[in-house]
C-alpha cells in the first residue's frame, strides 16, 4: 500500500532520529548566542559626581527570554538591593521590556562607591554574573567667587575664587580673556589672584578656570574687578601739644572700611582735607574690532567677541539690527554680559546680516556694528553621466551651489 509524500514527512519528524534532531537543532541555535548579562552604559569604571541621578540597567543577553530568573543588583556588601525601598533612596526597577533592570541612584552619595553586582540564573542551571565598579567624585564647587569684586587702589588685594573638587582641580586665571602669567605683580594663590598695589589699569574681567585633568571637567567663573578709591573725612582731635587727626573712611560705594590715623598741627575743629578724591566713571570706548565682516561657518559653533573698555567696567548685550532682536534670550544664541562674546549654537544661513553690539555703564553706552558672513559649505547640484564613441571630444557639466561660490575642478 502507498503512503502519501506528506503522512512520510510526518512519521519521519515523529520518530526518535527526528526528535533528537529537533532537539539538537534548538540546542545548537541557542547555543549561538552565549547567555551573559550586558551593564550599560558599558565601563568597568564609572565616575560620576555626587548630588547626581545616576541610572545603571542590567540586560539579558539569552535566545529564550523566558529562561531567565532571579535577575538582582546586589550592593558592594553583597546585599541584594530592593525594588520597594524608599524612591529617595538607591533602588532598583524593572525597565519595559525584556529582562532588564535598572540600578538608580537619586542623589549619589560618596558613600556609595563601591563594586555593585548584576546576578541571574539562566535555564535554572547556570548563573551568570556582571560587576560595575561605581567611583565617586566631587564636581567643581566655587565655594568663595564673588562675581563682583573691588579692590582698593594703591593696595595689596587678592581676588577670591576658593574652588573644591575631588580630585583637586588645576587653576589659572584669564584678564580679559587673556592668559595671565604669573608674575611682577600677579601671584597665583591656591584661593585667588593676589594684585600687588592695585590700579585703575587692573580693571577687567579675570576669568578663574577650574580644570580637572582626570574628569576632563572644565568649569570657569567670571569675576568683575574694579579698582575703588575711598573717601575720607578726618576729625582733629586735642592730646596735648599735638593734634591728632582721626580719619573716616568710606568708598565710593558706601562700605566702610578703617583709615590709617595721621597727626597735623592744623587747628582743631578744622576739617581736614580729603584724603583721596571720589572715583571718577568714564564712558565705554570700543577697542579696535577692524571693519571686515566675520565670517562663520554654517552647521557650526561660532563666537564673535566684543572689547570695551570704560570705568566702571561696562557690560554687553547684542541686537540682530533686522529684527531689533536681544540675543540673550534668542534660541541657539548665547551672550556673555561681562565679556562680550556673543555665542552661535548652530550657525545657519539665516544668521547672515548684521548685529549691533552695545556696551553699557553708569557714565554712558556706545554701539558698534558687526557684519556677520556666513559661509555656506559647497554642495554639488547637478551633474550628469554620459557615453561617449573613444576618440570623441565630450563635455561633462557639474554644477555646485555655495557661498562665496565654489570653483569646480574634476
Amino acid at each position: 500500500m502507498s503512503r502519501s509524500r506528506s503522512e512520510f514527512k510526518a512519521n519521519r519528524q515523529n520518530s526518535p532520529l527526528g526528535i533528537w534532531n529537533k532537539w539538537l537543532l534548538e540546542h545548537l541555535v541557542l547555543a549561538e548566542v552565549e547567555p551573559r548579562l550586558e551593564i550599560l552604559p558599558y565601563q568597568e569604571v564609572l565616575i560620576r559626581p555626587i548630588g547626581k541621578n545616576v541610572l545603571i540597567t542590567c540586560h539579558a543577553i539569552v535566545e529564550g527570554k523566558n529562561l531567565i530568573t532571579d535577575l538582582h543588583w546586589h550592593d558592594p556588601s553583597g546585599r541584594v538591593i530592593n525594588d520597594w525601598g524608599p524612591r529617595n533612596q538607591m533602588h532598583t526597577m524593572v525597565m519595559p521590556g525584556d529582562n532588564t533592570l535598572a540600578l538608580i541612584f537619586p542623589s549619589l552619595l560618596e558613600s556609595e562607591a563601591g563594586n555593585y553586582t548584576c546576578t541571574a540564573n539562566f535555564a535554572s542551571s547556570e548563573k551568570l554574573s556582571k560587576t560595575v565598579q561605581i567611583e565617586t567624585i566631587i564636581a567643581v564647587t566655587w565655594l568663595d567667587a564673588p562675581e563682583e569684586q573691588y579692590p582698593i587702589l594703591n593696595s595689596d588685594y587678592k581676588v577670591r575664587c576658593k574652588v573644591m573638587a575631588n580630585p583637586p582641580p588645576n587653576i589659572d586665571w584669564q584678564k580679559n580673556s587673556e592668559l595671565i602669567t604669573p608674575g611682577g605683580r600677579y601671584v597665583v594663590e591656591s584661593d585667588g589672584l593676589l594684585i600687588q598695589k592695585a590700579s585703575e589699569s587692573d580693571d577687567g574681567v579675570y576669568t578663574c578656570r577650574a580644570i580637572v585633568i582626570e574628569t576632563g571637567e572644565l568649569a570657569e567663573r567670571n569675576i568683575r574687578v574694579e579698582v575703588s578709591w575711598y573717601t575720607c573725612r578726618a576729625i582733629a582731635i586735642e592730646t596735648g601739644e599735638l593734634v591728632h587727626l582721626q580719619s573716616h573712611c568710606h568708598r565710593d560705594r558706601g562700605v566702610s572700611a578703617p583709615a590709617e590715623p595721621f597727626s597735623s598741627r592744623q587747628g582743631v575743629g578744622t576739617p581736614a582735607e580729603p584724603l583721596s578724591s571720589r572715583q571718577v566713571h568714564t564712558p565705554p570706548t570700543f577697542e579696535d574690532m577692524g571693519s571686515e565682516p566675520v565670517e562663520v561657518i554654517e552647521g557650526e559653533q561660532a563666537s564673535v567677541t566684543c572689547k570695551a573698555k570704560g570705568k566702571p567696567q561696562p557690560k554687553f548685550s547684542w541686537i540682530k539690527s533686522l529684527k531689533q532682536e536681544n540675543l540673550a534670550s534668542a534660541d541657539r544664541f548665547g551672550v556673555n554680559e561681562l565679556t562680550g562674546v556673543l555665542t552661535i549654537t548652530r550657525v545657519t544661513k539665516e544668521d547672515d546680516g548684521e548685529y549691533v553690539c552695545v556696551a553699557k555703564n553708569a557714565a554712558g553706552s556706545v554701539e558698534r556694528m558687526v557684519r556677520l558672513s556666513v559661509v555656506i559649505k559647497p554642495v554639488v547640484v547637478t551633474y550628469r553621466n554620459i557615453s561617449i564613441a573613444m576618440e570623441k571630444d565630450a563635455t561633462l557639466q557639474c554644477s555646485a551651489s555655495g557661498r562665496p561660490s565654489p570653483s569646480v575642478t574634476f
